[in-house]
């Protein structure tokens, strides 16, 4: 009855206010999402009309206006969109009363700002219905979203009309996550939403025997931010008796990537980006299979047209025949890519993956200094490890790597909440 009463109250807001603008969306994602092939002509249609909106009411993509296809536009990042505010700023959009600013600092912690027009709003707003619907969450059944300290909370009205509920979390020692999880199953809500290094902190609490008998009925677990660790997600879906979903996205754009319980990853949200992989070197497409860098293009921000944005961020295409697109091995920035001692780029998951096995090992970070020296950070008590480790990681980046055990009783965070699984040092 509450979903219900909550439900109809937005249709009815959404329909008087907004145009129905929301869900009339949310149909529309549905259709293209659920038939990629029926539906292709709708996402190449808006496609053409967002680079010719562009070309004719962007200073700074006006000189593109003889286009033949997207890639005559050129790759931009957070520097060049910052360097070139103002002139990518649609002018005719600037100013509305219904635009959302978006303020986000990314993992180099420069500031950024971008806006976002109504229509485009509401669009991240259906985006986020239909993949909490794939996680088995109807639109306005409760959700808990879980955040650091810094982050907004929203006013207790606005919670309690959309029963979404946000928590703040400042601290992962023993008697804050007690009382985030007491707090959590006060709510009693169908979906919990976290950074995947809370969710790291959630597991090793559990692990450790100190979360008690588990009192909540989910549908799903999501995960956002960060690589999610498989050693989390067994120990969450374990406890809680529910699929844990990744969720690949970002302040600027919104939720790009899903995914979806099929194992083949993240699954592309086609309906609301143009989604690329090109390759490490050169600005083509990445072969099938082969890592690449995404770049991003937002089919629905008019007023600040982001157009092949490339975030930094790596991941594996693939591309299904039924016209389901895919990110797999979703990683993080270009300079988080480790190198064997012969100066091959290792992919990071292969790097990594082993440690899955060892459940007592709470946080790892492996550092590379050098082209062969390498540092093991470890949130552990048990030292028994570094034998096998050693033979695991020679055969990833050579057998003439070596290797220094730091053990620590807490690996630092960043800002955002995300711990750093792999740093390189060198000059690459």
């Amino acid at each position: 009855m509450e979903r219900e009463e909550k439900y109809l109250a937005f249709l009815k807001e959404d329909k008087g206010k907004n145009h129905g603008l929301i869900v009339n969306q949310l149909k529309e994602v549905e259709a293209i999402m659920e038939e990629p092939v029926l539906t292709e002509g709708f996402r190449e249609g808006y496609l053409t009309n967002l680079l010719t909106f562009a070309t004719r009411h962007s200073a700074f993509y006006k000189k593109y206006e003889n286009f033949k296809s997207i890639e005559d536009f050129p790759l931009v990042d957070k520097d060049i969109l910052r360097e070139n505010w103002n002139e990518v700023l649609v002018p005719e959009l600037k100013g509305r009363d219904d635009n959302k600013e978006k303020r986000t600092s990314g993992s180099t912690g420069t500031p950024f700002v971008i806006l976002w027009d109504r229509r485009k709003h509401s669009r991240m707003i259906a985006d986020i219905k239909y993949f909490a619907k794939m996680g088995g969450c109807e639109s306005h059944e409760r959700i808990v979203c879980l955040v650091v300290n810094d982050k907004v909370v929203p006013p207790a009205e606005k919670m309690e009309r959309d029963n979404v509920y946000t928590i703040q979390c400042g601290y992962f020692d023993d008697v804050s996550i007690e009382k985030l999880l007491k707090e959590v199953e006060s709510y009693q809500p169908k979906m919990v939403i976290a950074y995947s290094s809370m969710w790291d902190a959630i597991a090793n609490f559990i692990y450790e025997g100190k979360a008690g008998n588990c009192a909540l009925k989910l549908s799903s677990i999501m995960a956002e931010a960060e690589g999610l660790k498989e050693r989390t997600r067994k120990i969450l879906e374990d406890y809680f008796q529910c699929p844990v979903y990744s969720r690949y996205g970002n302040e600027e754009c919104g939720t790009m990537a899903q995914e979806d319980g099929t194992g083949y990853g993240h699954r592309v949200n086609n309906a609301s980006y143009y989604v690329e992989v090109l390759d490490m070197e050169q600005d083509v497409p990445a072969k099938e299979g082969e890592i690449g860098r995404v770049v991003i293009t937002d089919l629905f921000n008019y007023a600040f047209p982001m157009i092949r944005y490339e975030n930094g961020d790596l991941a594996i295409k693939k591309s299904l025949s039924d016209g389901r697109v895919y990110l797999s091995d979703v990683v993080g920035r270009k300079v988080d890519m480790l190198y064997t001692t012969d100066g091959r780029m290792v992919n990071w998951l292969r790097s990594l993956i082993f440690m899955k096995r060892f459940l007592d090992i709470k946080q790892f970070q492996i550092i590379q200094e050098t082209e062969t020296k390498f540092v093991w950070v470890l949130n552990t008590e048990n030292h028994s490890y570094e034998e096998i480790i050693v033979k695991e990681s020679k055969e990833v980046f050579g057998e003439d790597s070596q290797y220094e055990f730091r053990y620590v009783n807490e690996i630092p965070k960043m800002r955002s909440g995300k711990t750093q699984m792999t740093i390189c040092k060198l000059k690459k």
